[in-house]
């Protein structure tokens, strides 16, 4: 297991809660330019990180890049359909530099159809009356043939 995040701090925090798990490793990087060769990874999960994608459709296509053929990305994040997400899109923008923005399901799920993924199962969950998220697991729609001769 990798853990990926372009925050130093956010990755000194993730050591200091996996320290019980010797399999896991860390590396600093852009999820837009992540630093593995292509298929290396069986699932690729991101929770509540797509709101601080300057580039999502670039980020997605690299988790795509990354992913074996027949593996899934496994997508969370804040649903812009509840009424706080939409306040907090607006307020954050404002005040904090490394926010980008929020998506409602409909635009979550046109940004994983540019990325050339199909989505096998998407929800959102009510978190309370105006809070919730969005959940999305998506294979590659890249086809992949294998003849055995």
């Amino acid at each position: 297991m990798v853990g990926v995040d372009l925050s130093v701090k956010m990755l000194e925090i993730a050591r200091e809660k996996c320290q019980a798990y010797p399999n896991v490793t860390f590396c600093a990087a852009s999820s837009s330019a992540l630093p593995f060769p292509d298929h290396s990874f069986d699932m690729v999960v991101s929770a509540s990180a797509l709101h601080y994608f300057d580039r999502p459709e670039v980020s997605l296509r690299e988790m795509r890049r990354v992913l074996r053929p027949g593996g899934s990305v496994v997508i969370m994040d804040w649903c812009k359909d509840y009424i706080f997400c939409r306040l907090f899109d607006i307020v954050l923008r404002l005040i904090e530099p490394a926010f980008q923005r929020c998506y409602t399901q409909r635009e979550f799920h046109r940004l994983l159809a540019s990325a050339q993924f199909d989505i096998q199962s998407a929800r959102s969950v009510r978190i309370d009356v105006v809070w919730g998220l969005m959940i999305a697991t998506a294979g590659d729609r890249r086809a992949y043939v294998s003849f055995d001769v």
